[in-house]
């Protein structure tokens, strides 16, 4: 064989090794894409299932609409590492929503200095009277277009309220609507990831999944 032959024999040996290296990396990519996928929804089943559960367990005659709210709040600031959560849910007229369930130190969806926020009892009074009208602010806003959002940095984000304690400015926020047949009864709110990192794509997936087994509770 002439040494001409050799040469594109080798040549296309090269080019075939690289071709399949490529081929290889692009499977092990889309392998690794599917597992990941396949252990986020294995995941999120789990944890419907946790919050379900939960709920059962507490059930009894006395626990009420507000009483199921506070048990989901506290799963979700569990599911997902916050800081902070709560529920808001509109009015008769579906004009105002109010605070009916909080977890943790949330903060006022107002900006304001007032300083009752030093006190605990009195941050939650405040944040329960408080009303936001539909299409105000963050909250108003996802209950008016039902649509969720995914703050990853608040304190850049004009949108977000701001505060003058320390302990209740908001790094990040996840914001879902709690709907039923296409209609929206209100929204769940949480804050600020425990562990310091911001929420991400995979906290909104778990929030709107878990949210949207809510509805069992409104019906």
């Amino acid at each position: 064989m002439g040494s001409t032959a050799i040469s594109i024999l080798v040549a296309l040996f090269l080019v075939l090794t690289v071709v399949l290296g490529v081929a290889l990396r692009y499977y092990q990519k889309r392998c690794c894409n599917l597992m990941l996928a396949q252990e986020e929804s294995r995941q999120q089943r789990e944890a419907v299932v946790n919050m379900l559960n939960r709920i059962g367990l507490r059930i009894n005659a006395s626990l009420d609409l507000d009483g199921a709210l506070q048990i989901i709040s506290e799963f979700l600031v569990e599911a997902t590492h916050a800081g902070a959560g709560a529920i808001f849910l509109l009015d008769a007229e579906g004009e105002v929503l109010q605070a009916r369930a909080l977890v943790g130190l949330f903060p006022p969806m107002h900006e304001t200095t007032d300083y009752v926020l030093t006190k605990r009892k009195y941050l939650d009074e405040t944040i329960r009277r408080d009303k936001i009208a539909l299409g105000e602010g963050i909250i108003g806003f996802v209950a008016k277009t039902g649509e969720p959002l995914l703050i990853s940095d608040a304190l850049s984000d004009p949108r977000v309220p701001r505060v003058a304690t320390d302990y209740l400015k908001i790094n990040s926020m996840i914001v879902a609507p709690l709907r039923i047949r296409q209609r929206t009864l209100g929204v769940l709110a949480l804050v600020n990831r425990t562990n310091q990192d911001t929420f991400d794509d995979q906290d909104m997936r778990l929030v709107q999944q878990l949210a949207a087994y809510t509805e069992i509770f409104f019906t």
